[in-house]
Parts: structure tokens; C-alpha cells; sequence
């Protein structure tokens, strides 16, 4: 009878460990997704952003940036089988909005340009910057179209 009894009671010890485990697990959840753990979400939201903007967007990718001081320069390249004309793109934070110099730019097919911003604040180093885009763009049969994209261009600032 006492080795049964030790039995039961081993038995419900794994079973109190498991459930704590199980309980931990979800917490850890929950915090992550509060925003606990707000330097993971960034780095994957950035890491999101980035993938949309070389994979995703169209037809205009961006696929790569560097943010100094307060010069923002983006590297875009058409996606398109045709040659597009690049009339104005901005980048807007909150109520600031910063505008591409170098425009109007015509890309071939496959074409890439750097396009440089002068924003208003120098950045700090290792922070993390979010904007919306927004192009107007012709190509050779159609005019003034007008993109923005489904995700926010979030990019880190170099020093």
C-alpha cells in the first residue's frame, strides 16, 4: 500500500509540473503579444517591413536603405516588364512629410536608382524609424498613378 501510494503521489507531482509548464508557456504568450518584449516586436516588424518592401510591393521594390544623421536614402527598383516614370514619392511620420529629391526618374525594366530624403530631425543611432509611402508613377499608356504601400517602411537608424 505505501508503494502505491508513493506512486500517486510522483504521478501527481509530474502532472503539477506539467501543468505549471503549460501555465508559463502562456504567459509568456501573452506578454509577448502586450508588447513586453517591445525590442523583439520591433526587429520582427522591421524585419516585415523589409520583406515587404524587396518582395511584395510592386511595381516599385525598395531593397535597400540607409538612415544617417538626417539623410535618408533608399535604393528602388522596378519590378515592371516596361519602363516607368517615378514622378514624386513621399514618406510621411505623423504630420511631416518628406519628399524624394532627384525627380522625375525614369526606370528602365529592372532599372534601380537611389533616391535620397532630407527629414527635419537628425536620427539616433540603433532607433527605429516608421513611415508611410506613398509614389506617383506613368507608364507608357497611362498617367499619374497613384500607389501607397500596405506596409510601413520601418527602417533603423545607422548613427
Amino acid at each position: 500500500m505505501c508503494g502505491v501510494g508513493l506512486m500517486l503521489r510522483a504521478q501527481s507531482s509530474t502532472e503539477y509540473i506539467i501543468v505549471l509548464g503549460v501555465v508559463l508557456v502562456l504567459l509568456l504568450i501573452t506578454l509577448s503579444l502586450m508588447g513586453f518584449f517591445s525590442g523583439f516586436t520591433t526587429d520582427t516588424r522591421a524585419g516585415e517591413s523589409a520583406s515587404y518592401w524587396a518582395n511584395a510591393a510592386s511595381p516599385f521594390s525598395i531593397i535597400d536603405w540607409k538612415f544617417t544623421g538626417a539623410a535618408l536614402s533608399v535604393v528602388m527598383q522596378n519590378k515592371a516588364p516596361a519602363p516607368l516614370a517615378l514622378s514624386s514619392f513621399t514618406l510621411t511620420a505623423g504630420n511631416l512629410t518628406y519628399l524624394a529629391s532627384g525627380l522625375p526618374y525614369t526606370f528602365p525594366s529592372g532599372g534601380r536608382t537611389t533616391l535620397s530624403f532630407a527629414v527635419s530631425d537628425a536620427c539616433q543611432a540603433d532607433n527605429y524609424y516608421e513611415y508611410d509611402a506613398a509614389l506617383n508613377y506613368s507608364t507608357d499608356s497611362v498617367t499619374s498613378i497613384s500607389w501607397a504601400g500596405s506596409k510601413p517602411l520601418i527602417v533603423r537608424c545607422s548613427g
